[in-house]
């Protein structure tokens, strides 16, 4: 992989006006991974920037919408009510929003995460301001440029992965209703955490790509990305392949179809 990226948010009060938005400095950068592509951007000053990513989901219209800033968090990990704001249709969309530290380039930094789902990702593409807002009406605002060409270099990326895995994007040309995730986050539970991996503090995130039947169920699971834990990608995959559940896909003629789909598991030592 390229670039190893976590997404990442920091929200903090601003100086000046509250929506006043950060402006981008640099230019926007697409980072290659075995199991994702992300997009990024910095804003705000070269001396102390913060950076704005967006990981789409590979088989999916989920966005990862996150930003990195430096400074360690207050608490080693909280999950907040937030709101994502865009701009030009002022939509406001209640979010859960996820903020923990980590070592990024050997510097302590601030993450704050959130995903954009559905109809809200497609719209995002196009924003031409974005806010956070958490619950305590701390807000940062981002005014993003260039951001249709930005998200058609991600596309490109896009496929080169797909191409890695083996898979024809053309798959879901045959689709016209797209499966949908039944029980999650029921899929992965706290007793999915192999021993072996707890005893040597292993942790990480594992991306999974496997096949939808017609019946919803899972078959055919794979590692694309590894948590680094041999452990923690087996237990994934068993995991996924024995609780997930989707409705089934559509296909042209009407009738259910097999359908690839992926699926990232965070995997945090338990406290």
């Amino acid at each position: 992989m390229n670039t190893a990226v976590i997404a990442m948010l920091l929200l903090q009060p601003m100086a000046g006006a509250p929506d006043e938005p950060l402006a981008p400095i640099g230019k926007w950068t697409v980072n290659y991974g075995t199991g994702s592509c992300v997009l990024s951007h910095d804003f705000g000053t070269v001396t102390d920037p913060i950076s704005l990513t967006f990981r789409p989901s590979p088989l999916g219209v989920d966005i990862d919408l996150t930003m990195i800033a430096a400074g360690s968090p207050a608490a080693r990990y909280r999950k907040l009510n937030g709101k994502l704001i865009l701009q030009p249709s002022g939509r406001s969309v209640e979010s859960t929003i996820d903020i923990f530290g980590a070592q990024v380039d050997g510097q302590s930094k601030t993450i704050t995460k959130l995903v954009a789902m559905n109809d809200v990702a497609s719209e995002l593409r196009t924003s031409t301001a974005i806010t956070i807002e958490l619950q305590d009406k701390r807000r940062i605002s981002f005014a993003p440029s260039g951001l249709s060409a930005a998200f058609a270099a991600l596309n490109t990326c896009q496929a080169s992965l797909f191409q890695a895995w083996g898979y024809d994007p053309h798959e879901r040309d045959q689709m016209i209703t797209p499966p949908k995730r039944l029980g999650e986050p029921g899929w992965l539970l706290p007793d999915d955490y192999p021993k072996d991996a707890i005893a040597n503090r292993e942790h990480g995130i594992s991306i999974v790509f496997y096949k939808v039947t017609v019946a919803g169920l899972v078959t055919e699971c794979r590692t694309v990305s590894s948590s680094g834990s041999k452990s923690l990608d087996e237990a994934t995959c068993r995991a996924v392949t024995k609780r997930a559940r989707y409705t089934p896909a559509v296909g042209l003629d009407g009738k259910p179809m097999e359908i690839h789909q992926t699926h990232r598991a965070v995997w945090r030592l338990p406290n």
